[in-house]
Parts: C-alpha cells; structure tokens; sequence
C-alpha cells in the first residue's frame, strides 16, 4: 500500500506539471537568459542593453580566420533568442518616446537657436488654421483658415462650380488637447478662406499678417500633420504663375504638405506670416497675406468680400523665357504686363475686345506687373464700390489698357 501510494504521489506531479509545464517552463528560460546573457528587463528605468549571443567556434578559414555560430546548446540558445525577443519589444516602446524617436519630420532643418525660438513661439498660433484675433473680454478667438473645410463639393478645377456646408458643426483641438466647438463668421467662395470663431481658455500669442514678400527669398512652412505635430520646412516663393485650373490669386513654393496641411502659414524668420498654405497640385500654393489682409479688412467693414469679375486668366511677362522677354522688348517695347491666357466666353473684356496673347499693361491707371497686384486692385475697386453704397451684384466700370498682339489671328 505504502508503494502504492508513493506512485499515485508522483503521478499526481506530473499531473500539476502537465497542467502549468508551460508557465515553469518560461521562467526556467528567463532564469537562464538572466544567468547567462544578463539583464533585459522590460522594466522602463532599466538600461537597454543587447544580450550576448552565445557564439562559439564553427570552423577555422585557410587564411586562420574563426568563424562563430550559435551554440548548438539548445537551452541557451533558446534562452539567447527569449531574451533578445524582450530586448526588441522594450526598444520598440522606448522608440515611442518623443526624444527617442529618430525623425518626427524627415526635413532637414538649418535653424540658427533664435529662429527656433521665434518659430517655436509662432507655432503656438498656428494648426491647419490660423489665430488672427483674440478677444480677452470674451475670451475667444477669430481663427482664419480654408474654406476647404466645410466643401462637400471640391472639383479639381477652380473654376467650376464647388457645393460648401456653411451649417456643418466644426471643433477645434487646441494643442493642450482641450477641444471647442467653432462658430463660421464667414467664407469666400472666391478666395476659399473661412472665418471661424471659437471661445474658451485662450492664451495665445498672435502671428502678425505681413504684407511684404519677395520671390525667391526663404520662408518657413508652419502646418500641422493628422497627429497635430508641427511641419516645420523652409522653402523658396517659386517665380510660377497660376495653372489653367487654378484661380488667379495663388502663389506657389516649393516642398510639399498633406491635405490636412492645408491652413497652415507660410511664415517668415521673423515670426510673421506672409501667407496661408494650400494643399494643390502640381505645386503647394498660399494665398499671400496682402490679399488676406485687404479681404479682412473689407469683411470687417461690409460683412463681404468682393471683386469685380474680369474672366480672364494671366501669365506674368516678368516669369517667361528670356528669348520671349528680349521679344517683347524690342519689337512692342514691353518690359511688363500680364499675357491674356484665357477669356471667358461672353465676358466684358471678350466685348472690349481683349484676346489669349494680348498684355494688360495696366488696370485704373496703375501699371502692372504682377498677378497678386491685379489682384489687390480688384479688391481695392470693389472697396470704394462699397463704400459708395452700391450693391455687390452691380456692375462697375473698368479702365483697362492693353496690346493688341494678335490682329492678325
């Protein structure tokens, strides 16, 4: 009996081991990776620390040189593979720390410390929109950003016809992660900027609109990507005029941003911006900030923004080939202008007889040298005509001198 019993005894061991043999088993493989390779441990204040492969010699070249292998001990190298599977899982969450993580953004960046600075300060008004107003008193914000954002409807050409739902409910994620609900103030169809206000515990520097800007001259991308980390590039003001599909008041640069990228600032060293950011293709545009600023301004003033309506599309003299230029030059003694592109069917200048390769030389008595200037000049055009007390769906007269090039075509 007592034999009996001892038996039944070790039979139930082996039960209990069958039961758990995997649970003993995997400490007995820590125990000896510990033992031989040294310390891995996942714990986050231990050090990181490769273990040791347990090599030993395969076999020796002619020329002497050892060659090393795995061990063909299977327990430590079973307990060297364990270990080195514990070192790759605490590297891997090490690596999601913020100054751990190898490239947040794959740009290189030549910032001295004092620009760091200025555009670390700017960025705190600056996510895929830009606070242009706060107001203490009722502790809100005026947040400028694209009309992209409420466009059911985006055609790839400007030009046609683009649905928008002023009504859709739109909140906004500070950078302390708090999140507000805006209120839309008002969009342009036309320009495709959006005016939001949005109220809550803000205190938050402003990014000054300048007007000022130079073609080829350095300015800093300041957008944010889908996890609101700052996109922080420099880039150059391409000498590129607006695509057939695009709209007449975009300026371009070069790089690229995401779509959510899209009402960011385009801003210069000195912590102002100069433009706010379009996700377009084939080049990223920005609307600069002098047509941003006159379209503040005449919002604040009218509650609208407007402009008469040329129908025309443009190329800048001053951004074609050189060949072109001396052409120009010395057969029709022009230097500047803008070359007609395009012309609407039906449209005022058709009836005035403005043709594709005729140049405006100058709108209202004022030379022209630039898309954007045209531009301002509209604005400024449709200004006074508020101010007279007319409607914005008058017709308004417009001094326009031209050269006829193609009287021949």
């Amino acid at each position: 009996m007592k034999k009996k019993k001892k038996k039944k005894k070790k039979r139930g061991k082996r039960n209990k081991r069958g039961q758990g043999g995997s649970e003993d088993k995997s400490q007995e493989k820590q125990e000896v990776a510990q033992e031989h390779l040294g310390s891995v441990s996942s714990s986050y204040s231990s050090p990181l620390r490769e273990p040791q492969a347990p090599l030993v010699p395969m076999w020796t070249s002619p020329s002497g040189e050892v060659v090393y292998g795995i061990t063909d001990d299977p327990t430590a190298a079973e307990a060297y593979h364990w270990a080195f599977h514990e070192y790759k899982n605490k590297r891997a969450r090490q690596e999601l720390l913020p100054t751990v993580r190898s490239s947040i953004s794959a740009a290189i960046e030549h910032y001295n410390p004092e620009q760091k600075k200025t555009l670390l300060n700017a960025s705190k008004s600056i996510g895929t929109g830009i606070i242009i107003e706060c107001d203490e008193v009722k502790n809100s914000a005026i947040i400028l950003t694209s009309a992209w954002l409420i466009c059911i409807k985006k055609p790839f050409d400007d030009w046609s016809h683009k649905d928008y739902a002023p009504e859709a409910k739109v909140t906004v994620h500070m950078l302390d992660d708090t999140i507000s609900v805006c209120r839309l103030l008002y969009f342009s169809k036309h320009f495709d900027i959006a005016l939001f206000e949005t109220v809550g515990g803000l205190t938050i520097p402003i990014m000054p609109l300048k007007s000022d800007l130079e073609y080829g001259q350095d300015f800093c991308v300041l957008t944010r990507d889908i996890n609101i980390d700052l996109i922080c590039t420099t880039v150059k003001v391409k000498y590129l005029d607006p695509y057939e599909h695009q709209h007449n008041h975009y300026m371009f640069i070069g790089g690229s941003i995401p779509k959510c990228g899209t009402g960011g600032a385009l801003a210069d060293f000195s912590g102002n911006t100069v433009g706010m950011l379009f996700c377009t293709l084939p080049m990223v545009a920005f609307l600069p900030s002098s047509l941003i600023l006159t379209c503040l301004r005449l919002w604040k003033k009218f509650g609208q923004i407007v402009r008469p309506q040329l129908g025309l599309k443009f190329k800048t003299v001053d951004f074609q080939e050189m060949t072109l230029i001396e052409l120009l030059s010395r057969k029709y003694n022009i230097t500047s202008g803008l070359i007609v592109g395009e012309v609407s069917a039906e449209c005022a200048a058709e009836k005035l007889g403005i043709r594709v390769g005729d140049i405006i030389l100058s709108l209202q008595g004022e030379s022209i040298s630039s898309i954007i200037q045209l531009e301002n000049i509209l604005l400024s055009i449709g200004e006074r005509y508020l101010e007279e007390g007319n409607d914005s769906s008058s017709k308004v007269d417009i001094k326009v001198n031209f050269r006829v090039l193609n009287e021949y075509t």
